[in-house]
């Protein structure tokens, strides 16, 4: 197996930086133009685990592993959106099912928690023009500030007048079903 191991395999990666350029990393331009040549702050720590049978069944059968990836304390000053700190969250990725489970941040100075799941996501992996796929999600807020959200390369994307508003106590929550062919991309 891999490395000669047969246990649950552990990756981690922290990172940190006072001034991060990703288009210069993935010599790739256009990243810049949607999210900023210049993060300020950034600093995060990834971790992914996979059990030792999960392991064996995906390298000797090519079979979707069980899989779980979490992110812990993310944060970033992006020169185009409001400021993203304590962003945390865990993704557990099944052989059918990708669960997203309390994901929680700031942005700005609204916080935010989302949950979900994607149901029968395989199908998009096999390209499999007859089914469906299920989304569940799950978004709250105790306060959420307009200006947070809407705001681009600082310029507010709707009327002045609605800049200050806010929403208190939000709660959204709903399921979509949507032919898997809907969601694939050409390319």
């Amino acid at each position: 197996y891999l490395l000669g191991y047969d246990r649950e395999l552990k990756v981690t990666l922290a990172m940190a930086s006072e001034e991060f350029h990703p288009g210069s990393l993935i010599r790739d331009s256009a990243i810049n133009s949607r999210l900023g040549e210049a993060w300020n702050g950034l600093h995060f720590k990834l971790g992914a685990k996979m059990a030792a049978e999960e392991l064996r069944q995906f390298l000797e059968h090519d079979s979707i592993p069980r899989i779980s990836v979490s992110l812990d304390s993310l944060g970033v000053k992006l020169p185009i959106y409001a400021e993203i700190a304590d962003l945390s969250a865990e993704v557990r990725l099944g052989r059918d099912t990708a669960s997203l489970i309390g994901m929680t941040g700031t942005f700005g100075s609204s916080q935010i928690n989302l949950a979900g799941r994607m149901i029968n996501y395989k199908s998009l992996i096999t390209k499999d023009t007859g089914t469906f796929v299920q989304l569940d999600y799950a978004v709250s807020s105790d306060f959420l500030y307009a200006s947070d959200l809407f705001t681009i390369n600082q310029t507010f994307l709707f009327p002045e007048n609605v800049q200050l508003e806010h929403v208190e106590n939000l709660t959204l929550s709903g399921t979509l079903e949507l032919p898997a062919s809907s969601l694939e991309t050409e390319g």
